[in-house]
């Protein structure tokens, strides 16, 4: 696995939202880290934990801003939010019974992000 790397070109122009996008590259980095290394299921626990909380925070703010300019794509934009926060439940419950593949949790995300 590859790193994913965030780059100027998947910066919206606004500082809040371009830093949180930049936080969720970085959980991707930790859970491949974690992957290639075969980290502790506990370091998982905290990304996949964090990748829940990064769910709800995130999504709960760009919603907004969404809102404010009423953004045109705004009732699909949020589906996806809520399809992408649910399958990030998902995962962590999966993970605490012990049956998560993170590999396709990698894929997943990376998916998610080029789409």
């Amino acid at each position: 696995h590859q790193p994913f790397r965030y780059g100027e070109d998947w910066a919206v122009g606004i500082p809040l939202i371009d830093s949180q996008h930049l936080r969720l590259f970085e959980m991707i980095e930790d859970l491949r880290l974690a992957v290639v290394s075969h980290a502790d299921p506990a370091i998982v626990t905290k990304v996949l934990k964090g990748l829940v909380d990064y769910c709800g925070d995130h999504f709960e703010c760009e919603q907004m801003l969404m809102q404010t300019v009423e953004f045109p794509g705004y009732n699909n934009h949020y589906g996806l939010h809520q399809e992408f926060t649910d399958q990030a439940l998902r995962w962590f419950a999966e993970h605490q019974r012990g049956k998560l593949d993170l590999t396709i949790v990698l894929h997943a995300l990376m998916e998610w992000l080029v789409t």
